[in-house]
């Protein structure tokens, strides 16, 4: 079984449940998942999960993303975007300077309505399942976070933007309050995922591409066929590389898998220990083998308590 991260560019007209079923079917195993969906018309990077890299969907959801994309000014739909029903519509007058001054005032955290097509619940069911029932339902609004603007055009009627944005942020709401700022209302056209951090959609490959690497392997070993791969393929071992890890000794790993904490353990970790009794904030941990080639455990430290265990996984092949 193959573990670890596939980096794919998704391609618009594709869902991510698309993008899953083509890739269990190419690679031959059905230990397949992702990390964060993106809608049919987006395109851009999405996380594949491939084998033990599925246990690790949560520790990658809360990553920040960054994104490119066109606003069009003066169209106003019931999803946000172009694929929605249009509201209304309204007449642009406004100069690129008096766009351009709104696009950079809007960052930094706002309090947003999250919009009617995503997979939010309320009341045990997702906003998009209530918008294709035709039911009303008033969505909830979310302390969303926006950063490092770069605007690459601005049109009579459209700007060219990447931003970048905090976990359960949204580009459409974002739009939307920046159509209500200048008057004219606006909804998303055009919408590519760069990053979802810490990494590039520059490493990605996409599915077809993936198929015919797949397709020439002939008689090579995984190792060999992952080597092809790269750099879109992360090895587990380096699936969460924004998380600081700590290596430990054979004997040492053996007792973590059987969910006992060793003495060696503890004292490799009382600097980090230190630091989070210091900041009162829980952190993360990787615990690697002695070689670093495989992740053995996640654990996590917490102020003045004991190691809490996330997670220990099986010996990798």
């Amino acid at each position: 079984m193959i573990n670890g991260i596939l980096l794919i560019n998704k391609k618009a007209g594709s869902t991510s449940h698309d993008i899953v079923h083509s890739l269990r079917h190419i690679i031959g195993q059905k230990a397949v998942g992702h990390a964060g969906t993106l809608d049919p018309m987006a395109e851009g990077l999405i996380l594949i999960l491939l084998g033990y890299g599925t246990k690790l969907s949560n520790y990658l959801l809360t990553n920040d993303k960054r994104y490119h994309f066109v606003l069009r000014l003066g169209v106003i739909t019931d999803t946000l975007d172009k694929t929605g029903q249009i509201i209304e519509k309204k007449r642009v007058q406004l100069s690129a300077t008096q766009i351009k001054q709104v696009l950079e005032r809007s960052q930094g955290t706002l309090s947003l309505p999250v919009p009617l097509v995503s997979a939010v619940k309320i009341k045990g069911k997702k906003l998009y399942e209530y918008k294709r029932e035709n039911k009303p339902v008033v969505p909830p609004v979310r302390d969303m976070t926006f950063y490092d603007l770069e605007i690459k055009d601005i049109q009579s009627e459209t700007a060219r933007v990447e931003l970048s944005c905090s976990k359960g942020s949204y580009i459409r709401s974002w739009i939307s309050f920046i159509g209500d700022k200048l008057g004219t209302g606006a909804c998303l056209e055009e919408l590519v995922r760069l990053q979802s951090v810490p990494f590039d959609i520059g490493s990605s490959l996409t599915v077809q591409q993936v198929a015919d690497k797949w397709s020439h392997q002939g008689d090579l070993n995984q190792k060999q066929i992952l080597k092809i791969l790269e750099p879109a393929f992360i090895p587990f071992s380096k699936a969460l590389p924004h998380v600081p890890s700590i290596s430990i000794k054979k004997e040492d790993e053996k007792r973590l898998r059987y969910g006992k904490v060793s003495g060696n353990l503890k004292m490799s970790l009382q600097d980090q220990q230190k630091e989070v009794n210091k900041s009162e904030k829980a952190e993360m941990i990787r615990i690697m083998n002695y070689n670093k080639e495989q992740m053995v455990a996640l654990l996590e430290l917490r102020p003045f308590l004991s190691l809490r265990f996330i997670k220990v996984f099986p010996q990798q092949l």
